[in-house]
């Protein structure tokens, strides 16, 4: 129940329990003073009702009926509540109460009372923080008393969940919602597990799991109908956010359906002119704005304004919010004007309702956005800034130019997202103004907004949680490095350019380096040996129920499905702890794991070479940042992003892999291919190369961006068509430059200084695709050849056949340093988790999914995998491609090289043993495959000659020459037979 702050309320409460009082107490003076204390509070005269009820309560202690004090201190509580001042004295009221609990004996009494205490201390907390810590608080209470916990741990779960929930840990609220439902009590609890299910299918719509959150709140329904009927308001909230989820998957029609039968349910319940219909017709608005419906929505704006505006007590949250949705259908319209005037009184309204609630910074933030729509940038600050004063206490809302501190104990995603957009006004109104100061304010505004960013990533500790971080600060590091950019142009302070590129380093695989800080934090600390157990412990457990979770998601069990996941996010919370408990006790490890210190241009700069550069990327909204350094110079570019920009990327890409090798190059079809790939390339060296072609050396390691993570640079051309070139005459960058990728220099320096590699000795996997395996997935002719070429050359151990069994692999790879996998690699555009190296079987056994990658350490100096497009996988903003190779980075190798698209089988033997050969030379990793692939078009002939057959592979991360050992057991193999032959010649000199 959630508490009313209104007189009504409290003299329910009061005669709800009078009943109870006079049946134990017979003519007390207690009793008396608690009348009079509810004849007082009837005429409003509060203080002296609080006096009334200090007596009574008094009165109780003394007979010892501390059942009773517990009660009249409850009212006590929510008198208090009405004065808004006396928040002190109701912390120490509960105390007592809280003190008191023991001595009732009757354990559904104990736990009522427990509720209602929990309850006030979370309408007592006005922060995040501080409801966390009520909510800890109860935990510790109710684990005292195996009682209490059994009736109460599903609701103290239930509001962690919900914390969780308002504070973007959308798995944690998952996992918390799940084991409130395992702790239900005995009894019929539908309306309870309804409430449960439904505010979990609000966290996965919100991770964007929509299918299962369809699935949970039709569960909610089924709950609710159950216990309530089918006419019930709760019936209706079910379908209203069953509505919002199947207008996000695309159902519109299920979704309008059942929209409008949430809108029948509050109608018959409550009829057309009521709170209750006119709060579903404002959410039914909201969806015909998301269809671009915008005629019905308009008219369903104004009808829930004028329902509201008849009614003699409106639901004044939802009267606000009409308002703020007609604005927001008048902004869909185009009349910023109209937008404007309704913003205004929503923001009107909630003052007059609400004067002291923060919740009016959201309306602020329209109103400002607005502002910045209509390019009046000195509202919009002010707008904003009013939206922060609001939220963060102390701060003046007179004075614009007044921030939070980084100390502030506010929510970290709302101080982040409060300073971006007022750095974003100041940002524009600097590109009409051109004052430095505003720009100052501008950056001073950013780096708080980054300092946030970090805080609130620093409090999350699942993966998936770090990443969704990662994409949500895009338009943050945008921003920010474009306005350092700008000053370090305006005042040449290198400072600003340091800033920028740090920023653009932070915007890149940043969970890929926490994940390589802490195994390499591991690893340096000499954790003691117990611990270093319980961690191989908990993670071969996650490890194992991954494996299962891929199973049940291939079978579509979803029975076992759900239980593996919650038994995945029960162990990596309990992972989590025990990282904790190791930070508190081993300091070293924690600074080494938390030493995000990203490298600055001069740290990279007195790294490189003379003949090396590193060319990094950011792909913003609007602009595309680049980033030369090399031996002596350090220099950025801000260049305007075209429209076109990805189209001319995917069109490359297009061309490249569709053209028709059964035909000659001179047909029509092929001609036309070849020409459309040489003008986007040409079109794209022009836009992303040739402006900074002095500042490059002829060794470059590029940090690609975006879209960028799917162009192989070295196919770029420097000069127009020309239809009488041939293929292997192109100028292809790659003939002038030595090229390697990395997903950041920070990372590239962290990979080069891995200490988890401690081995060296080579493994080759090649499985035949024949009968015994997925026939779905073709044949490969010449992937055997090639494994035994490669052994032969290194001194490797071969997996081949029959013999390359997964099992034998995950028995086998820790005794190995360096690996190459000849096989296929199947992409999972839908679910990148599921994108899987195929092994030697047609079971989901011979399968080594990128799932499995995340959670098994597989330390090597080089993998390479010749299988088809293993860097390809869906593009997560701010984390890069989702990508087998990148899920070996994961694992632990400090280099892959590995193919951008399906890749012929007979080029790759001969591009990869090439590749190999040059490797044994000394040479460094990309030199080796830059010579490799210069060999193959030396000889390749016609079509063969083509990009598609050569250019899709690439190196990424250490380029250094790779020491290779040979591998014991050819060594054994070699010795025995030596040994063989040396006793055959003395058996055949002893018998002649």
């Amino acid at each position: 129940m959630r508490v009313s702050t209104r007189i009504a309320f409290f003299l329910l409460f009061i005669l709800s329990t009078r009943s109870l009082l006079w049946a134990q107490v017979d003519s007390t003076q207690a009793n008396r003073w608690y009348l009079e204390a509810q004849k007082k509070a009837g005429d409003s005269h509060l203080s002296e009702a609080l006096s009334y009820l200090d007596s009574a309560s008094m009165e109780y202690s003394k007979g010892g009926y501390f059942s009773r004090v517990i009660a009249v201190q409850l009212i006590k509580c929510k008198y208090l509540r009405e004065q808004r001042t006396q928040y002190g004295e109701i912390a120490e009221t509960i105390n007592r109460c809280e003190s008191l609990l023991p001595s009732i004996e009757d354990p559904v009494q104990r736990s009522s009372y427990a509720s209602q205490l929990f309850e006030l201390n979370l309408s007592m907390a006005d922060t995040d923080s501080m409801k966390l810590v009520q909510i800890e608080r109860q935990i510790e209470l109710i684990s005292k008393d195996s009682s209490l916990f059994k009736l109460l741990a599903y609701q103290v779960y239930q509001q962690k969940g919900i914390y969780f929930y308002e504070t973007d840990q959308f798995d944690s609220c998952n996992f918390y919602q799940e084991l409130a439902l395992q702790a239900m009590p005995g009894g019929n609890n539908l309306e309870v597990e309804g409430d449960l299910y439904l505010q979990w299918a609000k966290s996965l719509r919100r991770m964007g799991d929509l299918q299962k959150a369809i699935n949970l709140n039709k569960q909610a329904i089924n709950a609710y109908t159950q216990v309530l009927g089918s006419n019930d308001t709760k019936v209706a909230t079910g379908y209203n956010d069953l509505a919002i989820v199947q207008n996000l998957i695309g159902q519109t029609e299920e979704s309008g359906n059942n929209f409008s039968t949430a809108l029948k349910i509050r109608e018959r319940l409550f009829g057309r002119h009521t709170n209750e219909y006119a709060s579903v017709l404002n959410n039914a608005t909201l969806y015909y704005l998301e269809l671009g419906r915008l005629d019905r929505a308009l008219r369903y704006a104004r009808e829930t304004i004028s329902i509201f505006e008849s009614i003699k007590n409106p639901d004044q949250r939802f009267q606000v919010a009409s308002y703020n949705t007609l604005a927001k259908v008048y902004t869909s319209m185009g009349d910023l004007n109209l937008a404007k005037i309704n913003f205004q009184k929503a923001v009107d309204l909630h003052q007059r309702y609400f004067p002291d609630n923060s919740r009016i910074r959201f309306y602020y933030l329209d109103l400002g956005r607005n502002a910045m729509q209509r390019k009046k940038y000195d509202e919009a600050i002010i707008y904003f800034h009013q939206a922060m004063s609001a939220a963060i206490p102390g701060i003046d809302p007179s004075d614009v130019y007044q921030n939070p501190a980084k100390q502030d104990p506010s929510n970290y995603l709302s101080l982040k997202t409060l300073c971006l957009l007022k750095a974003q006004a100041f940002h524009q109104l600097y590109q009409q103004d051109l004052d430095t100061a505003t720009l100052s304010q501008a950056l001073s505004l950013y780096e708080l907004a980054d300092y946030y960013a970090t805080k609130n990533r620093t409090e999350v500790q699942y993966q998936k949680s770090r990443m969704a971080f990662s994409r949500q600060n895009i338009t943050l590091y945008e921003g920010a490095i474009l306005a350092n950019l700008q000053m370090w142009k305006e005042t040449e302070n290198p400072f600003f350019f340091n800033r920028a590129f740090v920023l653009s380093e932070k915007s890149k695989s940043l969970t890929l380096l926490e994940d390589l800080l802490e195994a390499n934090a591991l690893k340096t600390s000499n954790l003691p040996l117990e611990i270093l157990s319980r961690e191989k412990e908990l993670q071969d457990s996650i490890s194992h129920y991954r494996s299962q979770l891929i199973n049940d998601l291939i079978k579509k069990d979803s029975v076992n499905r759900d239980a593996h996941q919650i038994k995945i996010l029960e162990l990596d919370l309990k992972f989590e702890d025990f990282k904790k408990d190791i930070e508190k006790e081993y300091p070293e490890f924690y600074r080494t794991k938390y030493d995000l210190n990203f490298l600055s241009p001069a740290t990279v700069r007195g790294k490189l070479k003379e003949n090396e550069s590193l060319v990094e990327y950011f792909v913003g909204q609007e602009n595309i940042f680049v980033f030369i350094i090399n031996d002596h110079i350090s220099n950025g570019y801000i260049v305007p992003k075209p429209d076109s920009f990805e189209v001319w990327i995917t069109g490359l890409l297009h061309h490249l892999e569709t053209y028709d090798f059964s035909q000659p190059q001179q047909d029509s079809l092929n001609a036309f291919k070849i020409r459309r790939y040489c003008e986007y390339s040409y079109t794209l060296y022009n836009l992303i190369w040739r402006p900074f072609l002095t500042e490059v050396k002829e060794k470059v390691t590029i940090i690609p961006d975006a879209a960028l993570n799917y162009l192989p640079f070295g196919v770029l051309l420097p000069d127009p068509y020309d239809s009488g070139t041939d293929l292997r005459d192109f100028q292809y960058l790659e003939s002038r430059y030595t090229v390697s990728y990395n997903y950041s220099a920070t990372l590239g320096q962290e990979m080069v200084g891995s200490a988890l590699v401690e081995k060296d000795e080579f493994l080759v996997v090649a499985p035949e695709f024949g009968e015994n395996s997925d026939t779905s997935m073709g044949t490969l002719l010449f992937n055997t050849d090639e494994a035994k070429e490669i052994a032969e050359i290194l001194g490797g151990d071969l997996l081949i056949g029959d013999g390359a069994l997964k099992r034998d692999f995950k028995n086998r790879y820790a005794d190995y340093g360096a690996f190459h996998f000849a096989t296929h690699a199947i992409i999972n555009e839908d679910d990148a988790d599921l994108s899987f190296l195929a092994f030697q079987g047609a079971t989901e056994d011979s399968r080594l999914y990128l799932q499995e990658l995340y959670t098994i350490k597989i330390p090597a100096n080089i993998v390479t995998l010749s299988a088809c497009e293993t860097n390809v996988g869906p593009l997560l903003q701010g984390e890069g491609l989702a990508s087998l190779a990148k899920g070996f980075s994961y694992a632990g190798a400090k280099s892959i090289i590995t193919s951008m698209w399906d890749v012929d089988d007979r080029s790759t033997r001969k591009i990869m043993t090439g590749f190999y050969g040059h490797l044994v030379q000394g040479k460094n990793k990309d030199a080796a495959l830059q010579a490799a692939k210069s060999d193959y078009l030396k000889t390749a002939g016609g079509a063969f000659a083509h990009p598609y057959f050569w250019a899709g592979f690439i190196a990424i991360g250490d380029m250094s020459p790779l020491e290779i050992t040979k591998s014991s057991h050819g060594l054994l193999y070699a010795g025995l037979l030596l040994s063989l032959m040396i006793l055959s010649l003395i058996i055949y000199y002893k018998l002649k």
